[in-house]
């Protein structure tokens, strides 16, 4: 009756039964898990991590690439890559002045 909104609404509802979720969610356990071997300098670009996926026939994964930019970045280069990865983002709406100092534009 709601649509796409609806469906949107349904899955809040059915988060048991959502496979992408459970999927996405053992991912970030298995990187987690993963990040605690070296969480300062990370396991670097080579590294890969096997996690649960209930959407394949063999229901584990391996893989070095995630869904999520930030486990990433923590995963491949620990805190000190993620620290200078959000350090060096420019976002739209942000603009440094000559002196250095941060401006919101509005």
């Amino acid at each position: 009756a709601f649509g796409l909104l609806g469906d949107r609404l349904a899955i809040w509802r059915n988060l048991d039964q959502d496979k992408s979720l459970a999927g996405r969610l053992s991912e970030a356990e298995a990187i987690f898990d993963s990040i605690r071997q070296n969480p300062l300098l990370g396991l670097g670009l080579g590294c890969e991590y096997t996690f649960y996926s209930p959407d394949l026939a063999g229901n584990y994964m391996t893989w070095e690439y995630t869904h999520n930019s930030y486990l990433y970045y923590l995963l491949k280069s620990g805190i000190l890559g993620l620290v200078a990865f959000l350090g060096g983002r420019t976002e739209p709406g942000y603009r440094r002045e000559s002196c250095g100092a941060l401006l919101l534009v509005t």
